[in-house]
């Protein structure tokens, strides 16, 4: 995304990324994982974004309290961020 958006690289597309760990692993080999991603989570991850930045531009800042500490929870909070996304009149990052 930060790509995509940067006036420096205007033009270019991002479809696939690699994470490659700089101390090799137990057999001395360079581990390299390669991410691959959708169009769909992008967007997802974007909304996610700007939910959180009009938070913090708010001094809003909500509690994952009542949320379990489990994938369910932590993607209903991730839910309760992003709804902030579609708020009127905040600026977007």
């Amino acid at each position: 995304m930060l790509i995509e958006r940067s006036s420096s690289f205007r033009g270019y597309s991002v479809n696939k990324a690699l994470l490659e760990f700089v101390e090799p692993d137990e057999h001395g080999q360079i581990v390299q994982l390669e991410l691959q991603y959708e169009q769909a989570e992008l967007e997802q991850m974007q909304q996610l974004i700007t939910g959180i930045w009009r938070h913090i531009q708010g001094l809003d800042f909500p509690s994952p309290d009542a949320y379990a500490p489990t994938i369910v929870g932590i993607r209903q909070f991730e839910r309760q961020l992003s709804a902030a996304a579609k708020s009127v009149g905040a600026k977007r990052p």
